[in-house]
């Protein structure tokens, strides 16, 4: 798989969120050095 993008998707730090992401079948995203995210 060399040259192949990947992401990792994480439900918090611990998996604090993953029963969560679970049952609204959706993840987030939550990173403050990306600043505003609200346009995307």
């Amino acid at each position: 798989m060399a040259g192949r993008p990947m992401w990792m998707v994480r439900a918090g730090e611990g998996g604090v969120h993953v029963d969560e992401f679970r049952s609204g079948s959706s993840v987030a995203i939550g990173c403050s050095e990306m600043g505003d995210k609200s346009a995307l």
